[in-house]
């Protein structure tokens, strides 16, 4: 049970990021920025926020923040460029709107996102798991 409980929260608060992210995202590009541009501004800002919610509230991790904070750049690093991929594989090469590729990014990343922050960045040490 207590992993559905956190894929729930890890879904709101993806969700509710995401929602004020993309329409921020659309908002900006429509003033004349690019998409990519728009993108890695906005990925780096997303991370600011999600891991200070998923740290105290998803996964209430209450261990040192250093490491879990290290990992969790890694993770999302490797999300950001899987995200740069899909606007350049999508949009570049495909033609596809960029408005519709990055709502699929946002999909496809935060099923990357949870399960790396729950069996890694934000894994309890043994001493601490429940058998």
């Amino acid at each position: 049970m207590r992993n559905y409980f956190q894929l729930f929260k890890f879904t709101l608060v993806g969700l509710l990021s995401n929602i004020f992210l993309y329409f921020t995202y659309l908002k900006i590009t429509s003033i004349g920025i690019s998409p990519k541009t728009s993108m890695t501004f906005l990925y780096f800002t997303g991370m600011i926020l999600t891991f200070y919610f998923n740290r105290s509230w998803t996964f209430k991790h209450k261990t040192k923040d250093a490491p879990a904070l290290i990992r969790f750049v890694k993770l999302y690093s490797i999300g950001y460029f899987i995200n740069l991929i899909l606007l350049l594989v999508l949009v570049d090469r495909f033609g596809w709107s960029h408005q519709r590729a990055q709502g699929i990014a946002v999909f496809v990343i935060a099923i990357f996102l949870f399960f790396g922050q729950k069996i890694w960045v934000f894994k309890l040490p043994a001493s601490r798991r429940r058998s």
